[in-house]
Formats: C-alpha cells, structure tokens, sequence
C-alpha cells in the first residue's frame, strides 16, 4: 500500500469500510474483523489508533481526569461501530440498531453517534442507506485535527523514538505538545499534500531534529531528547536486532541492482524493487532467531536474551570463521590493529579509537587461533550496548 503511495485517507478507509473483495484488499479488513465481537476493544482502539486519544476510561463516567472527554463522547464513538458484524473473516454493518447506556447518575439515554470533536452524523442519508463507518471517515475528515495531528505525532515517536505528545494516545487539552507549533505545521503540511505519508516521512527524516546525535557532552542527555536537542537513545526492536546481526555478519546483503535487474525494475516501474526482495530475504532469514529476542521496548535485556545470546548455536553460527566469512577474510588481514578496524567499521559503521586498536589488538594476541579469536572479537561487537541501540 505505502509502495503504490497511497494516502493515509485511503488506508484509513480501506480499514473502515472497505471493499475487501480481492485478495490485495483483504487484510484491510483484519482490523476490524479481530476486534468485531467487542465493540468496546474497538472503539478504544479505534480512538486510540486513528485519532490519538483514549477514552475508555469514559465509559462508565465523565473521565476522571480529562475534562474533555466525557460519556456522551465515548458513546459516540461506540455508535459508529455498533452495528460492525465479523469475528469469522467476513466483516459486515448491520442497517438498524442504536445504543443506549446509563450516566453515572443513573439517567438512561440513547447515544448520538457523534464524533470526538462533538460534530454529530446525520441520522439519514439522501439514498437511505447509512453506514456509520463511513460516517466516521467523513466526520474524521470534515474535522480532521484529531486524524492529522495522531497520525503525524505516531510517526515522529516511531522515527525519533518520543512523540510530540507522549503517550501518543493522550492527545487532550491537558497534555499539550511539546513543541505545538511544529505539531500543527506538520498537520497542516500532512494535510495540504492530500495525507501523504512517504512526504511526511521524508519530511521529518530530512530534519536537523532527526539527524542529531545522541551523545551531547557537557549537558543531561535525556534532558536535551526531551526538548529534541539531542536524539533519544532507543534499543532496536527484536526484528531490527535480528536482521543488524545477519547484516553485521555478511549473512545478509544490500547491494545495487545489477544493470539487467535495474534496467528491468525501470521498465516495470518499481524502482527499488530489488532492494525490497533483500530486506524481505534478510527478514525471512531472521525469523529463525527474531522470536528469542527481546522486544526491545525498555532498553533492558533480559536474562532469557543474555544466555540465548551467549550460549545459541544460532548466534555463534553467524561468527564463524567458516571459508569465506567475515570472520575468515578478517584473520587474513596481516595486522591485529587492521582486522580491529576492519571489525568495528564492519559491525558499528565507524572507526575504531585509539584505545580499542590497542586493547582488542592485544586480545587478538592472546589467542593462538586466530580466527577463532576474531569470531569472539566480532561476538562482541555485535551484542554490546552500542550496537543493540539506536544512536
């Protein structure tokens, strides 16, 4: 969908309302269809999801502590899916039915179908038929800070690794942006480009923010991530981790197109195409190991990682100074301080210091197999700090 350039709108109503009737179509429907059986998980995560905010806790009462958000919102939001049938793969909309709850006050009322921003959607249409999530697309649309403002906000936390507004699911009055007026130019922008979400992100990865460093000596580094003077320390996801390790280790390769292959990617218009097919085979290798792996979310390895890491055949594998391999071409360098070099441009992408030529130079002494010592050399490189975070 992102290949073909399709606007954040459109795969927002793909996800809504569909058609799911081809096979490239389909899997649009799976948000709904796993959520279908509990209107009340799908619209929290509707809103959540799509609009940035969270409102389950107004189910019951007015939010305890966002004024914003008060029952008639959270049963508002739940009329435009309370009619949503599936469960079974075949997501459907009923064409009757209304709901009704209770305040906290005991008072017995039939919910609007109204959306977050208090816009209420007709009861009819002009040819009768009524589908209510399309309703909340138009009225997501006719009124669209909160679906410009979400979507822009989960991808600046998804590529600088914290959101404008944080959590990214607590966009309210009372949690303002950190930086409101970027957040409101980049909606603006999102939403002048017709929701395109390859500009977008283009646009934030072009960005000063986005190529800092996260090293920022002199001054608290987590302080400066937070006013983004510096970037936020982030460990890689278990996928990212996976495929760094078979990419470190030469077990998985990007290389351009061969002219045959470019000329045919241009002819067909898929520029890019034969890179795709590496990052996929390189994915697909990495599902032998991926699931062992943390997720990542905290920075902070687990045992269960530590031993798998230290101790799996599948790891050590990759470091193996089989013919041929990093490992091996490495122990042929003739110096220890060249094969250190090479090791670290190699694994962290820059080069070694001083200190590292000479301490692990001098740990490639020790060893009389040389290549074995290279492989541990490589090891370590590989599941030290540096390398498991984004920098």
């Amino acid at each position: 969908e992102l290949m073909a350039r399709k606007s954040w709108v459109s795969l927002v109503r793909s996800m809504m309302v569909g058609p799911w009737s081809s096979a490239e179509t389909k899997p649009a429907q799976r948000f709904l269809d796993v959520r279908a059986r509990d209107v009340d998980r799908l619209t929290s995560d509707a809103a959540r999801v799509f609009f940035g905010v969270d409102i389950s806790c107004a189910r019951c009462h007015d939010h305890p502590l966002v004024s914003d958000w008060k029952q008639d919102h959270y049963y508002g939001m739940v009329s435009f899916f309370h009619r949503t049938t599936g469960g079974k793969g075949q997501v459907g909309e009923k064409l009757e039915g209304d709901v009704a709850f209770r305040t906290a006050a005991g008072e017995s009322r039939t919910a609007q179908v109204m959306f977050l921003s208090g816009t209420v959607a007709p009861a009819s249409l002009p040819n009768g038929k009524v589908s209510r999530r399309q309703q909340l697309v138009e009225a997501a649309l006719n009124d669209d800070q909160y679906f410009r403002r979400s979507i822009v906000n989960r991808i600046w936390h998804q590529i600088l690794g914290r959101g404008l507004v944080t959590p990214v699911d607590q966009m309210h009055s009372g949690n303002e942006s950190r930086i409101p007026e970027l957040l409101e130019w980049l909606g603006d922008d999102f939403a002048a480009s017709q929701y395109d979400l390859r500009r977008l992100i283009q646009g934030i990865v072009l960005s000063r923010a986005y190529q800092l460093s996260s090293q920022h000596p002199g001054a608290d580094r987590e302080k400066m991530a937070e006013h983004d003077a510096a970037a936020a320390l982030r460990p890689l996801s278990r996928r990212q981790f996976a495929v760094s390790l078979l990419v470190a280790t030469d077990q998985a390769t990007f290389r351009p197109a061969d002219p045959i292959a470019a000329r045919a990617e241009k002819l067909a218009g898929s520029p890019g195409f034969n890179r795709l097919q590496q990052a996929l085979a390189a994915e697909e290798k990495a599902r032998a190991f991926e699931g062992k792996l943390d997720p990542g979310s905290d920075g902070q390895s687990s045992t269960a990682e530590a031993l798998f890491v230290s101790n799996s055949e599948e790891i050590h594998r990759l470091f193996e100074a089989t013919e041929g391999s990093l490992a091996d071409r490495l122990a042929r360098l003739p110096e220890a301080a060249s094969i250190v070099d090479a090791a670290v441009r190699h694994v962290l992408s820059r080069p070694s210091t001083e200190w590292e030529r000479n301490e692990l130079a001098a740990f490639l002494s020790i060893d009389p197999d040389r290549k074995a010592a290279v492989a541990k050399l490589l090891w370590s490189l590989a599941v030290d700090a540096e390398f498991r975070f984004r920098h």
